[in-house]
């Protein structure tokens, strides 16, 4: 299952989000600007989450909070922090290339 949220609109606050994977996945897309916050429980499997980077801005403390909370049963919930219409390739690509200029700058 892929949740894309990415171009949704959040209301100020909490939105939830109880995400269940067995044997399967579920990836969470979500936008720079908000702030993700997991507690899930995964037993022969991975809860992950990564959003922070370098090349996107850190979300403000008022920004909106998606809580995402769950279980992987032999599967895995994943969270990742995307440019709307952004594909996996092209956000491994940019993080590529900030991580090159970060190293560049601190020659």
């Amino acid at each position: 299952v892929e949740l894309d949220f990415r171009e949704a609109l959040f209301p100020p606050g909490e939105t939830r989000v109880v995400a269940v994977a067995v044997m399967g996945g579920v990836e969470i897309l979500v936008p720079p600007g908000v702030r993700v916050e997991t507690d899930g429980f995964a037993f022969m499997g991975g809860f992950d989450e990564e959003t922070g980077g370098a090349d996107l801005p850190a979300p403000s403390r008022d920004a909106p909070v998606l809580r995402i909370s769950g279980m992987a049963l032999m599967g895995a919930v994943e969270v990742h922090c995307r440019l709307p219409g952004e594909s996996a390739r092209d956000a491994k690509r940019r993080r590529k290339e900030s991580a090159r200029r970060l190293s560049e700058g601190s020659r």
